[in-house]
């Protein structure tokens, strides 16, 4: 089934029936568990995911994703600064770049966010 990650890294499963659908922000961690198959169900195996993507401009042709979690990494979410250490800003160089990513994949890593922790060992 689907699950969300909570604030202390455990797993909480939606309760979807079929048809249903969820929509979520993409700083949401979440993931998918493949449970075990009922033999008496083969259909119960399937799984289908549709994902789209909505990106806040015009004509969609420059990438602006560097500012999807500018606002709050800078408030000092951190799974936001995990996310935004991520993305590209353009019109930088390397050594800045460089030191915008390690502070704040390590504030995201103080923050509780186990991929940044790991990121810095």
């Amino acid at each position: 089934g689907l699950y969300v990650s909570t604030g202390l890294g455990q797993k909480q499963f939606l309760k979807l029936n079929e048809g249903d659908a969820a929509m979520h922000q993409s700083n949401l961690f979440h993931g998918v568990r493949i449970l075990p198959v009922d033999t008496n169900k083969p259909e119960s195996t399937n799984r289908w995911s549709w994902i789209i993507w909505y990106k806040d401009s015009v004509d969609c042709r420059e990438d602006f994703s560097h500012e999807w979690f500018m606002d709050c990494a800078n408030e000092g979410d951190a799974v936001c600064q995990y996310l935004h250490s991520t993305k590209d800003l353009p019109g930088k160089d390397q050594t800045q770049e460089t030191k915008r990513i390690l502070t704040l994949t390590q504030a995201a890593a103080v923050g509780g966010v186990g991929e940044a922790a790991v990121k810095m060992a």
